[in-house]
Order: structure tokens, then sequence, then C-alpha cells
């Protein structure tokens, strides 16, 4: 299927860590949803997303350093 995610996913994902957090499991939180104008392909073609998290340790932004500084716009997140 692909290592990239659709916004149908990424939407599910945060609800589910969201839910976990209220029932009071320990893990990461969604922090942001970026939307992406890249069409990926599964059963149809979906939106792309990329799901930001956070912990109480640490905030990740490699996902967007990496196409960043390859100067890769075209196929980033």
């Amino acid at each position: 299927m692909g290592w990239r995610a659709v916004l149908r996913s990424t939407l599910r994902e945060s609800l589910a860590s969201e839910a976990m957090h209220y029932l009071g499991i320990p893990g990461t939180r969604a922090l942001s949803i970026v939307a992406s104008d890249t069409p990926i392909q599964r059963e149809t073609v979906e939106s792309g997303a990329m799901l930001m998290r956070i912990a109480e340790s640490h905030i990740r932004f490699g996902h967007f350093e990496h196409f960043y500084y390859r100067r890769d716009m075209d196929n980033g997140p």
C-alpha cells in the first residue's frame, strides 16, 4: 500500500490517540494534521496527509526536515 498516509487514516489515528489520552493511557497525542495535494493510490485515489505527534518527552519534526533539506517539494509531506 505504500508508506504515505491518507487523510482518512490520519484523522482516525488522531481520534484514537485522543481517546487513549482521555482513558488515561499514556502515549503520543496529535498536534496537527497537514493535508497534501499529492494523490495517494489506495482502493481509490485519496488525499495525502501527515500527522504530527507530540509526547511529554519530545516533538519530532524529522519528516518535514527530511524533504526540506533534500529540496524535494514534489514528493514531500
